[in-house]
């Protein structure tokens, strides 16, 4: 996955030639207005409408690169598409207690967190135990017996820093963590996560800020959501704190959304839509030996959606591999952090709840906005690949082909110029892969493999993102 250092935010319009990205973090666009006109343009359109499939054999959109087009094309079925304006706002100690009060009974008292003298202790002995044992491993000549080990043995001055950072932790770490009696949720100190005793004789585990909300039911040291795939990464690993605790999730997925569904509603979340969804289980985390797993069922990642726009359930961005332009005529956004809403559900209810990045409806600009008609819209996709789709050394003698495989209509934020407030503005999002992503066509399982990296929901999807609205190309550059 990703990091994202920072974003930008780019609108290049298909007239424009690629060129490298500009240093700037704010270019301003010339033609900006002829957006924001479109967007609050009035019409009588009852519905708009788009084929279901768009088929295309390959074709060479410039000298060595052929596209071909075998899509699924995903689109809202009332054919309304609304643009909304949103604003970014903090989490405040009102809501973060409000969301505590109605997913957890009252609370008797808080506790810090801070790691005791006892904890690391046995931070140090088990630190001190798999050096032994990795140094009996390696006496025995390194036999196979099947643990996925860092075989890396330090020296002796490495393990004696380690020991006396160690001891120096163990020296200044308290007997016993402060616990403060309390009688409701409206006292929870902001940055640090603390441990709620509850009046119902459970526990849990609440951290916030401005910026962010984590609460994990039947925890005490922290909420960590532990997903299947972490699991088979992991399984074979001597030095996983998660994976011996692991336990398969038996509900289905139909079952957890049942549940999810309901959870929404009462925690006032019903404008949110399902971006992906995994099997996983909750662990109380603490360190190697030192965690307890709460709870099994399925975490639900999911985004604000008031305009009720379709959704897939693989992670997706701006492709970071094609050439966007770099003139006048784009617009560079500052970092916008995308707002997420995470729910870890079971047969009981919220697990664990996970909220950032805040963002309110500032209001609705246009509640049904004409899209580009779709003939217009193919021909924008195919020639920002004939512009933008990269050449190097190493590829300029071989024949491109690319394959665009799912084109879906959904909203994209976009910054308002000179404004904080955004727009959340529909667009085509052009699902593509070649034949180097999954493996030559010519060999076995070709298609298998292809169908797994389509739909694999825990890889970061490429894409190209078209304005559905004026035929601009969106660009979001990380800023490496």
């Amino acid at each position: 996955m990703k990091r994202i250092c920072m974003f930008i935010l780019v609108v290049l319009f298909l007239c424009v030639g690629c060129q490298p990205t500009p240093e700037q973090e704010y270019v301003i666009n010339k033609r900006d207005n002829d957006l924001g006109q479109k967007v609050e343009a009035r019409s009588d359109l009852k519905a708009q409408t788009f084929p279901s499939r768009w088929e295309q054999e390959a074709t060479e959109v410039r000298q060595g690169l052929t596209v071909r087009v075998d899509a699924d094309i995903l689109q809202k079925a009332d054919g309304l598409y609304p643009v909304y304006r949103t604003r970014g706002a903090d989490i405040t100690i009102d809501d973060a207690a409000a969301w505590a009060g109605k997913l957890l009974p009252a609370p008797v008292s808080r506790t810090d967190r801070e790691w005791t003298k006892a904890q690391w202790e046995k931070e140090l002995q088990d630190y001190l135990q798999r050096i032994d044992d990795l140094k009996a491993w390696i006496a025995a000549g390194r036999p196979y017996d099947g643990v996925d080990r860092d075989e890396y043995l330090p020296d002796p001055e490495e393990i004696e820093e380690q020991t006396n950072q160690y001891m120096e932790l163990i020296q200044k770490a308290p007997d016993k963590n402060k616990t403060t009696p309390l009688s409701d949720f409206r006292d929870m100190p902001k940055g640090q996560g603390y441990a709620y005793a509850l009046s119902d004789g459970s526990t849990a585990y609440i951290s916030w800020d401005e910026d962010y909300v984590q609460i994990g039911k039947g925890c005490r040291r922290d909420a960590y959501i532990y997903y299947n795939y972490y699991y088979e990464d992991e399984k074979d690993m001597d030095d996983s704190p998660y994976a011996p605790l692991w336990q398969d999730v038996t509900m289905t997925r139909g079952a957890a959304e049942a549940v999810l569904q309901r959870e929404l509603q009462r925690l006032g979340f019903e404008d949110f839509s399902i971006f992906g969804a995994f099997p996983a289980n909750l662990m109380d985390a603490g360190g190697m030996g030192d965690s307890d797993r709460v709870a099994v069922g399925w975490s639900f990642h999911l985004k604000r959606n008031p305009g009720g726009y379709p959704t897939v359930d693989v992670p997706y961005e701006p492709a970071q591999e094609l050439n966007y332009g770099a003139t006048d005529e784009f617009t560079a956004s500052p970092h916008m952090r995308e707002e997420t809403l995470e729910l870890m559900v079971d047969e009981r209810g919220v697990q664990c709840f996970l909220f950032s990045a805040k963002k309110e409806i500032a209001g609705i600009e246009n509640t049904k906005v004409e899209l580009l008609p779709f003939e217009e819209a193919k021909t924008r996709i195919l020639n920002a690949f004939a512009m933008c789709y990269p050449t190097y050394d190493w590829n300029k003698d071989k024949d491109l082909r690319l394959e665009i495989y799912r084109v879906l209509i959904t909203s994209y934020t976009l910054r308002l110029p000179n404004s904080e407030d955004r727009r959340e503005v529909p667009c085509y999002v052009v699902f593509y892969d070649d034949s180097i992503n999954y493996s030559d066509p010519s060999q076995p399982n070709y298609e298998q493999n292809r169908d797994r990296v389509r739909n694999d929901p825990n890889l970061m999807h490429d894409c190209l993102f078209i304005n559905a609205v004026d035929g601009s190309v969106i660009h979001t550059d990380w800023g490496w």
